[in-house]
């Protein structure tokens, strides 16, 4: 089964894009690489609808102050410590007391890793995305681009999806700082990837015999060969696999959350009963 096979269901474009919006950067470029070679429509539509750090810093100040009181308050210093100008747009409507305490979050503490500060990134996109689901927060005041159709997956079935006028596909794409050295190889070749064409690069000793001979000795280009019967990589199978794993631990976080609304829940009307009682 193609990667995309399974999310071509109701539902399922929402749950791949919050399952790429959670990948590192690397398996996020890697994910819509392969997406892209199955089905360009749905590549594009998924980079116009995910979240991604540079998008959520692009919207005004007033859409961050109401993202704000729903984040973690390590999230917030997470990002505060890594990048003072996004922090101090996250905490400036924040109490006094709040703003201090992000603040010297990391006082006489080792700064966050490069891990760290991706992973708490992913919590506020996490964050922001159930917010959005939630009705907490309508894509209208802020980025309309972003609401993904109930029907989504009919549309791009049927060709008849309509990107919205202010979309661009690479404005707020994934995008790391350094291209893996296979990248490098892939597209060293005025930007023809070798590996996608299926074409071999001819060697350098074969070009030189083929310019010294005269041309009526050059042999004409053979006839196209017949394409051998499709078979399914390794490189399939393993991101295959990934997939879902991801996709399983996506839905042990779900489970962990529920039952956490559910403790807090319990715990709120306990509290409640205390305070008649007293």
């Amino acid at each position: 089964m193609s990667m995309l096979g399974r999310y071509q269901k109701n539902g399922g474009f929402l749950q791949l894009v919050e399952l790429i919006e959670t990948c590192d950067i690397v398996k996020q470029e890697r994910f819509l690489r392969i997406i892209e070679n199955e089905n360009l429509l749905w590549a594009k539509a998924i980079k116009e609808k995910m979240l991604t750090p540079e998008r959520i810093f692009s919207w005004d100040d007033k859409v961050l102050a109401k993202i704000a009181p729903h984040l973690q308050e390590k999230v917030v210093a997470v990002i505060y410590k890594d990048n003072r100008e996004r922090g101090e747009r996250l905490i400036k409507d924040l109490a006094s007391k709040q703003k201090e305490r992000v603040k010297n979050f990391y006082g006489g503490k080792q700064p966050p890793t490069e891990r760290e500060v991706d992973a708490h990134y992913k919590r506020m996109m996490e964050t922001i995305r159930h917010i959005l689901n939630e009705g907490h927060l309508f894509y209208d005041e802020f980025a309309p681009e972003l609401l993904i159709e109930k029907n989504i997956e009919q549309l791009l079935a049927s060709d008849s999806y309509e990107f919205s006028e202010e979309y661009d596909a690479d404005q707020y794409a994934p995008n790391s700082s350094s291209q893996s050295h296979q990248d490098d190889e892939d597209d060293d070749d005025g930007g023809i990837n070798i590996i996608h064409t299926g074409l071999s690069k001819p060697s350098a000793e074969a070009v030189k015999k083929a310019e010294s001979q005269p041309v009526s000795k050059i042999p004409s280009a053979p006839s196209a060969p017949t394409a051998p019967k499709a078979t399914k990589p390794v490189s399939d199978n393993v991101t295959s696999l990934e997939v879902q794993k991801m996709v399983q631990q996506l839905q042990l976080v779900k489970k962990e959350n529920e039952k956490l609304k559910v403790e807090i829940k319990g715990l709120k009307d306990r509290l409640a009963a205390i305070r008649k009682i007293a």
